[in-house]
């Protein structure tokens, strides 16, 4: 791996996981309320609603040089599970900014203009919604890679504590999605709960590229 390869992988992962840790933040400071109606979920709208989705644009789309950098990282045996985790992280970043981006543009003039019923099937807290489903296909797609991810780390105590969590996050988040086809809500919670073992993994990998670094420069 040369030394560009590995610095776009370090700071790619450090702020994956900065936003992430302000997206985690913010669906505490801000959590998510049930929709009930348009009217009363228009009356109660304003930044607060839109908070967690700033960190998860950003998210996104840094995914885009994650996936180059872990593609670099992959040793030459493992760059196919690399190149196809890459394939469904790049098909999770593209929707996934596409939906908040549309949250915190389009939802929002159109709410705060009074037009809320011109954005109903975009409300993002509707789980009747197109974009609620779009954002469930996301995800889908990020814990398909996570599974493919966690095949590329294979040395050391710090490289299996990558790999659990990947997985972790891989099947929990997979149950989550599936909770969302059989309509059950309390298994589909699962999706928020694999952000925590996610971030734990990027936190890791902070530590696994920083060290990778600092052996190429030697």
């Amino acid at each position: 791996m040369k030394e560009q390869e590995a610095t776009l992988a370090f700071w790619s992962t450090v702020m994956i996981a900065f936003f992430a840790l302000l997206f985690l933040l913010a669906i505490i400071l801000f959590p998510i309320e049930q929709f009930k109606d348009l009217a009363s979920y228009s009356a109660g709208y304003g930044l607060g609603s839109i908070a967690p989705f700033i960190p998860g644009f950003f998210i996104a789309i840094l995914h885009f040089p994650f996936l180059i950098g872990l593609y670099c990282f992959a040793r030459v045996d493992r760059k196919v599970y690399a190149l196809t985790g890459g394939v469904f992280g790049g098909a999770y970043a593209l929707l996934a900014s596409v939906n908040y981006f549309t949250q915190l543009t389009f939802v929002f003039r159109n709410i705060t203009a009074g037009r809320a019923g011109a954005v109903e099937q975009f409300l993002l807290d509707d789980t009747h919604s197109f974009m609620f489903a779009l954002e469930i296909l996301a995800y889908f797609f990020l814990f398909i890679a996570c599974l493919f991810w966690a095949r590329l780390f294979l040395a050391g105590t710090l490289d299996r504590w990558v790999r659990v969590l990947l997985w972790g996050t891989g099947v929990i988040g997979l149950l989550g999605s599936l909770g969302y086809v059989l309509e059950s809500r309390s298994l589909e919670l699962c999706i928020t709960l694999a952000a925590l073992p996610y971030t734990a993994a990027m936190i890791l990998l902070i530590l696994r590229f920083g060290r990778l670094q600092k052996e190429i420069a030697e």
